[in-house]
């Protein structure tokens, strides 16, 4: 909202710059100023505010008085019975030495028992100017050829007060039309600031008022956007304000908050790419084999990670093999000596993310679907572990938290989320299926134990299906292999890339979808166990990874939309489904929310204090 609003009785027109007040009209009767005295219970208006004041006061140092003081005589001074605030304004200027104290004031004289009744009739008779005369008076001024900051000398005001004045002043006729005419208010008008091309702002306004029932506030910002993304993106933050804007890129500021949006995406999108190509380049000068972003990585759990063995001290070992979090930071401690080793990094890549704050992140130690690592001579222990590390640009690595997963947990979490229908609910029942792939493929020792109990357990609960009948993930890890074939190209791989080797395999036996778990309900809990014992930020990290909230809700109804928002934090809404879907999308980005089927043990998502519809 605008910050302070203020009318004076009769609209200064635009004229030549003055530099001192007028002097009043020779015919004007008139008195000294320090001779003048405020009404008191005479006047019927007793407040006005010091921003009114300032406004006042710089219209009249431009313009001069445009309407006289009405007064009456009293013991040799003027009591003012209309016109206060003038008064207060003129006495402004005389203490900031703009007039002299004594400057002659134009007046009306009345007899003192009129005074109260002048001062009602002047302030009830009085026709406010609407908000859209006094806007559209505003640009008139500057189409007139006067600065913004000129306009706000001579009215008082902030020149962002200006600049919000002659932006809604500058709306198409018809949301100013819509406004006057009592549809929309000042506060919907404003977001049309955001887009000056009135083609789009009539097409918001008809969104806007399509419903009869509530004003379409998350489609007008969609269609006022434009395909604009906020400047608080991942790709802007990563690029840096400074960077695009000297590469020639603009922004567009809302005046009447604080969303800032891109004006030039092509721009952001190169200097993105440039700047991702450059972090590329670095890191093969480091030595690395190869760098890759993640968006150019499909199902990364068919990137393996080198074995850490060589780079692990015994305790490590130990740690690794029980698992859970300590298991964790083991590897992750020796992810950081491995990294640091030339020769672990010719052997190996990175894969480069880019986080929502800009900050970079690298998966290291990554190795192609295709490569085959081959360093002869070098045995290892079957309790190999290699882990899912991550680090920043500069190499760090975070500790996991120290609380352990419980391992015995068999049962899916309670919190189901919004009923899903069964193809949505099929497929990301599926997509966590691809998590747990992910989490195996870097925890060896973990494949292997899940494929002993998958080969002496019974079929039946069983989420590890070895002859890998039906798995999706399978055609994507061979391709009509015979076992002939297969055995010998086996055979060139040392102990530890055939541990590599088969943890894909187990994670190409994978089965968690929601039609196998309606066949045989018993998996379900043996989901949920396997999942249990994977490490809670490697499973964390792989479900960020995997599921993709913009492309979910795009294919939910809008009922699930609006119930993942309203439970991530936006209280009551509605509105059409593309709104819906934009409103889930942001908060479960913000939250970490998840559908149902991806929700496990390790689910906590964070809360929104103070989110409102």
């Amino acid at each position: 909202m605008i910050d302070a609003d203020f009318q004076e009785d009769v609209w200064p027109k635009a004229a030549d710059d003055a530099l001192e007040i007028p002097p009043p009209l020779p015919d004007d009767t008139t008195v000294p100023l320090d001779r003048l005295d405020e009404g008191g219970d005479d006047n019927v208006r007793t407040s006005a505010s010091k921003v009114e004041i300032e406004a006042l006061a710089a219209s009249i140092a431009h313009r001069g008085l445009l309407q006289p003081l009405v007064v009456a005589t009293a013991g040799g001074r003027y009591k003012v019975g209309a016109g206060n605030r003038r008064l207060k304004a003129l006495k402004l200027l005389a203490k900031r030495g703009t007039i002299p104290k004594d400057h002659p004031v134009r007046v009306t004289f009345a007899a003192a028992r009129d005074l109260h009744e002048i001062s009602l009739t002047e302030n009830v008779m009085r026709v406010q100017l609407h908000p859209v005369d006094e806007f559209e008076a505003f640009r008139d001024l500057q189409d007139s050829g006067l600065a913004v900051a000129e306009i706000a000398d001579r009215f008082g005001l902030k020149e962002r007060q200006v600049r919000q004045r002659l932006a809604l002043g500058g709306l198409a006729p018809e949301v100013r039309k819509a406004w006057r005419d009592g549809r929309i208010g000042q506060e919907k008008a404003e977001a049309f600031t955001l887009c000056d091309d009135h083609d789009v702002q009539r097409e918001a306004l008809a969104a806007g008022l399509k419903s009869k029932s509530h004003w379409n506030e998350w489609e007008v910002s969609r269609i006022l956007r434009a395909g604009r993304e906020q400047a608080n993106s991942s790709a802007m933050s990563f690029v840096g304000r400074e960077a695009y804007l000297a590469a020639g890129g603009t922004l567009r500021e809302d005046l009447f908050g604080d969303i800032v949006l891109v004006e030039a995406p092509d721009i952001l999108s190169r200097l993105w790419s440039e700047k991702v190509e450059v972090l590329k380049q670095e890191l093969l000068g480091k030595g690395w084999a190869f760098a890759v972003h993640r968006g150019e990585v499909e199902r990364s759990y068919l990137w393996a990670r080198l074995p850490l063995d060589r780079w692990m001290t015994d305790e490590e070992k130990a740690a690794a093999k029980r698992g859970g979090n300590a298991g964790w930071n083991a590897t992750q401690a020796a992810t950081r000596r491995a990294a640091d080793d030339a020769a672990a990094r010719a052997a190996s890549g990175v894969i480069i993310e880019i986080q929502r704050d800009g900050s970079v992140e690298l998966d290291v130690l990554r190795l192609r679907p295709a490569q085959v690592d081959s360093e002869d001579g070098e045995e290892i222990d079957d309790e190999d572990d290699t882990g899912n590390e991550h680090g920043d640009a500069d190499g760090n690595f975070a500790d996991a938290d120290d609380e352990e997963a419980d391992s015995s947990a068999s049962t899916a979490a309670e919190d189901t989320g919004p009923d899903l229908p069964r193809g949505l609910s099929e497929n990301l029942s599926d997509d966590l299926g691809d998590v747990i792939a992910e989490c195996l493929v870097a925890d060896p020792v973990l494949a292997l134990r899940a494929a002993i109990a998958g080969l002496t357990a019974s079929r039946w609960g069983s989420p590890v299906r070895l002859q890998q009948d039906g798995s999706p993930r399978r055609k994507l890890l061979y391709h009509d292999f015979s076992f002939t074939d297969r055995f010998a190209e086996l055979a060139a791989l040392d102990r530890e890339q055939l541990l590599v080797e088969f943890a894909k395999a187990v994670a190409g036996a994978l089965e968690t979808r929601r039609s196998q778990v309606d066949m045989d309900p018993k998996l379900a809990s043996g989901r949920d166990v396997l999942v249990a014992a994977i490490a809670p930020d490697a499973f964390r990290a792989a479900v960020t990874k995997a599921f993709d909230p913009g492309r979910f809700f795009a294919q939910a109804p809008g009922a699930v939309a609006k119930a993942a928002a309203e439970e991530a934090g936006a209280g009551t809404i509605k509105g059409k489904k593309a709104e819906l879907a934009e409103r889930a999308t942001e908060l479960a980005t913000a939250t970490g929310w998840l559908p149902g089927p991806l929700r496990t043990v390790h689910y906590q998502p964070q809360t929104m204090p103070g989110e409102t519809a």
